[in-house]
């Protein structure tokens, strides 16, 4: 992976869409939807893995993602919640490029983890990992 894709960290402009999208005052009532967190993809080998929802120790699943999950499972696209137990820092973070603000950053190494819980959407079932080469073993699958 080029070094330029590993530093990029999000997008503020992507935070004032979907802003804009949930407060608009033209937008219709029923103009609902989520953000997907990650879906890996391998060039290699011409696959596209499952959708990942990155959740936090206490995050729940809304009525609105809930319904999106069903929806992909029934489209054969498998769907896993991972809630992070980790120890988050905050780091002060400067695009090179001049059109992104400073802005702070949250971020975790591979030695902040302590748990990540993997639930499969369709079926519920639970596994923990408890290191980050657990969770690489994982994704792999």
């Amino acid at each position: 992976m080029k070094e330029s894709i590993k530093r990029a960290k999000g997008s503020p402009y992507r935070d004032a869409y979907k802003y804009w999208h949930k407060n608009s005052n033209l937008a219709p009532k029923n103009a609902y939807g989520i953000d997907v967190d990650f879906v890996p993809a391998s060039f290699r080998d011409n696959t596209v893995g499952p959708i990942i929802d990155f959740k936090r120790p206490g995050d729940s699943v809304t009525k609105t993602e809930s319904k999106v999950y069903d929806d992909f499972n029934e489209l054969g696209l498998a769907v896993y919640i991972l809630t992070f137990h980790a120890n988050f820092h905050t780091k002060k973070f400067t695009s090179d490029d001049s059109e992104y603000s400073t802005h702070e950053r949250i971020f975790f190494t591979d030695e902040d983890i302590n748990l990540i819980v993997v639930v499969d959407w369709e079926s519920g079932e639970k596994e923990k990992l408890k290191s980050a080469e657990e969770y690489w073993q994982w994704e792999k699958k």
